[in-house]
């Protein structure tokens, strides 16, 4: 006989791949934070986008409604779904089509209060199995790595938002006393000489939030909001100086970015 055991995010993101393996035709990974980008369990196969989850989610949450979902990256099976005022479930598939994702609403809300009463610190049980039948076999879960109180991913700081699908972030102009000047972009490839004036890309284009950019492009730009310089882009991103400066590049050419000059 089983006794009840306390509730925990592993065990709901095994049942949640319990639901969904029976209806998508490839394994989903999943990873569940709470308002502010705090990562509570994350798939191993899904770390790879861990830093992008939690930045999109510190910045997105509010813009999605509940039962809202979005598609931010064009090209990864990467959904966010927000299943309460406090709690998102992230689910990915490395193959097949991105739109299987969203058999995930109809079920959505079956674990948005067991997420939201762990999130919330409220100690559940979980009720014991029943007895497995001759014709019922339990899914193979692999290993997980969750990620108790003690080391989280901490939220992120507060980052221009990126581009959900279900709603669009407004990118406000810099005051004009940060962006005296323009830069062209021959400008990219050297850092000023001068002390303390540097390359500032500013996004002047209007979103629609039905955009979709590679994983690169997608957090380079995040940062082009008027405040940060390429070299912070680069330190924020990892990404090699010739690659922010090759992005950058490539949308101002497209009249999304504009360069400005400032003193930081």
């Amino acid at each position: 006989m089983y006794n009840a055991k306390p509730d925990s995010f592993e065990e709901i993101a095994k049942d949640i791949l319990a639901a969904l393996g029976r209806l998508l035709a490839t394994r989903p990974y999943i990873a569940i934070t709470d308002s502010n980008g705090t990562i509570r369990f994350i798939d191993p196969p899904l770390e790879l986008y861990a830093k992008f989850i939690q930045n999109f989610v510190y910045n997105n949450f509010n813009l999605l409604g509940v039962g809202d979902h979005s598609l931010p990256l064009g090209g990864v099976n990467l959904a966010f779904f927000k299943l309460s005022p406090i709690a998102l479930v992230v689910l990915y598939t490395m193959k097949g089509v991105t739109g299987q994702l969203l058999s995930f609403k109809a079920k959505m809300f079956e674990w948005s209060g067991r997420i939201d009463q762990l999130i919330s610190g409220v100690v559940t049980t979980i009720p014991a199995p029943q007895a497995q039948t001759a014709s019922s076999e339990p899914l193979a879960y692999p290993t997980s790595t969750a990620y108790p109180p003690s080391t989280q991913y901490p939220p992120s700081p507060a980052y221009p938002a990126s581009t959900p699908e279900a709603a669009s972030p407004t990118y406000a102009p810099s005051p004009a006393s940060t962006a005296p000047s323009s830069t062209s972009a021959s400008e990219l490839a050297a850092p000023s000489t001068k002390a303390g004036l540097k390359s500032v890309p500013f996004l002047i284009k209007k979103l629609t939030g039905k955009e979709k950019f590679p994983l690169e492009e997608a957090q380079i730009l995040q940062f082009c909001d008027g405040t940060n310089s390429i070299e912070d882009i680069c330190a924020k991103t990892g990404y090699a100086r010739l690659k922010v400066d090759e992005v950058i590049r490539d949308y101002q050419k497209k009249k999304w970015i504009e360069l400005k000059r400032i003193v930081l």
